[in-house]
């Protein structure tokens, strides 16, 4: 019931549009993301897999802190997921990472 309120709240101050966070926060957390993943798999010696993951991490980071605007179609539909789902966002979070980037081998 809070979430409700919550979103019905935000909706009443954005003017009903879905709350996003910066595109350059998005891109440093896109890249946080791939950043662990790519330790995880060169801890498991998949030194390959690791080192895509550390240069699509690096690639990320880049454009967060060079032209964050790159990123605002993917921050916006990643914010259009969340405002409709009923999970909390790291759950939520995780299973759009996982869904687009878990078949990656």
């Amino acid at each position: 019931m809070a979430r409700d309120e919550e979103r019905d709240t935000r909706e009443r101050l954005t003017g009903g549009a879905p709350a996003r966070a910066s595109d350059r926060a998005f891109g440093a957390a896109f890249a946080g993301v791939f950043a662990v993943i790519g330790a995880v798999a060169w801890l498991a010696s998949a030194q390959t897999l690791s080192v895509w993951l550390f240069v699509i991490s690096g690639a990320a980071l880049a454009v967060a802190l060079l032209t964050p605007g790159l990123l605002s179609p993917l921050n916006a539909l990643r914010a259009r997921i969340l405002d409709s789902s009923a999970t909390p966002p790291p759950i939520t979070d995780f299973a759009v990472y996982s869904s687009l980037f878990g078949g990656i081998r």
